[in-house]
């Protein structure tokens, strides 16, 4: 077993014990998101509710931090391309 030098912080324990409360069976991965990622960018943009086909991928990106700020970014490219003049 690998010797752990730094403590563990009390965030990151909240954080997991968080992705494990909330996991589900038949959980969503990152790989899965990815196939749906230009949908859910698409629904967003226009400020759509999510479709129930992308609940799963809604879920996902409630628990997962790097999927989530992926979007983030691919939104904020999709409105500079849409919407050039807009901030």
């Amino acid at each position: 077993m690998a010797k752990i030098d730094k403590p563990i912080q009390s965030g990151t324990i909240v954080g997991l014990l968080h992705i494990l409360q909330n996991t589900r069976d038949g959980e969503q991965t990152c790989d899965d998101y990815l196939t749906h990622s230009a949908a859910v960018a698409g629904v967003r943009l226009l400020c759509a509710e999510v479709p129930d086909l992308l609940e799963a991928t809604a879920h996902h990106l409630s628990i997962c931090a790097e999927c989530a700020e992926e979007l983030q970014s691919l939104l904020l490219v999709l409105k500079k391309l849409h919407y050039p003049t807009s901030k």
